[in-house]
């Protein structure tokens, strides 16, 4: 059984992805425990980047959420 490693952690999903569609990415961020919102926030810990991801990906930097690309989301889960 896969562990939970985005237990408790506040996620917001941006741009396009090669592997998933946003919901799929979506569903399976919520099955390892991630709460999603639509917005980058104090709160967020973590922004999942796609291509063409926005502003918002801009601000998450600036604010110093960590930032991980389609690529980099799979080898955490595959870590796990």
């Amino acid at each position: 059984m896969q562990t939970r490693i985005f237990a408790g952690k506040t996620v917001v999903v941006l741009g396009k992805f090669s592997n998933y569609s946003r919901e799929r990415l979506k569903s399976k961020l919520i099955m390892l425990g991630a709460h999603i919102e639509g917005n980058v926030t104090r709160k967020t810990d973590y922004v999942i980047v796609g291509d063409n991801p926005g502003i918002q990906a801009d601000k998450a930097g600036k604010m110093g959420i960590k930032i991980r690309t389609e690529e980099e989301f799979e080898e955490m889960i595959l870590q796990e």
